[in-house]
């Protein structure tokens, strides 16, 4: 029953992300990706941590990082919908009459925000990624290389979020945001 559950769940989001809608995109598929790394990682800690043969020492230092990830894990997935929501409000401010006096302010505003989410999304890879190199050798060999598949994948959601960034940066009118945005991204290809 449980796997049936993982499948229907993943396949639906799957087929959501096919689908002929805008959302989710890549900032949700990136968002996802981050929190299956981070999971990932999560499982690795876990099954180390049931290893009779590790010290004391090295559990202690386990179970903080796997309280952190665990934290980090639910605000990555949190990002999804974070991500669609911004995108909303990015497409009812195109939709504004050209003559709405707001309406630049408004679309100028969605796509800061909009511009933002993956950023802060970003933020919390780098964390999730911090914690997998203090932990990797401390990994029970047998499972390293679910350790190494988590990394991966955090990357790859480092790329779909410098991407989100950009999607979003063309169009910002804003030069001091820009500058920032940019900054942002150099900072964020160092993970990659």
């Amino acid at each position: 029953m449980v796997n049936e559950i993982w499948h229907k769940s993943a396949q639906d989001f799957i087929n959501a992300l096919a689908s002929d809608k805008p959302t989710p995109g890549g900032g949700a598929a990136g968002a996802v990706c981050a929190a299956t790394g981070c999971a990932l990682l999560i499982m690795s800690i876990s099954i180390t941590l049931k290893n009779p043969k590790i010290s004391e020492d090295t559990k202690n230092i386990l179970k903080e990082y796997l309280d952190k990830s665990s934290a980090l894990k639910e605000k990555l997935l949190a990002f999804a919908k974070q991500d669609a929501m911004a995108y909303k409000k990015v497409s009812k401010a195109v939709k504004l009459p050209k003559t709405d006096e707001t309406r630049t302010a408004t679309l100028q505003q969605a796509l800061k925000e909009a511009a933002l989410v993956p950023g802060n999304c970003a933020k919390d890879i780098i964390k999730v990624i911090e914690i997998a190199r203090e932990v990797e050798n401390k990994i029970s060999k047998a499972i390293i290389s679910d350790t190494n598949c988590a990394k991966e994948l955090l990357k790859a959601a480092l790329i779909c979020c410098i991407e989100n960034i950009k999607a979003n940066q063309i169009y910002i009118k804003d030069i001091e945001f820009n500058k920032q945005l940019e900054k942002d991204i150099n900072f964020i290809k160092k993970f990659c």
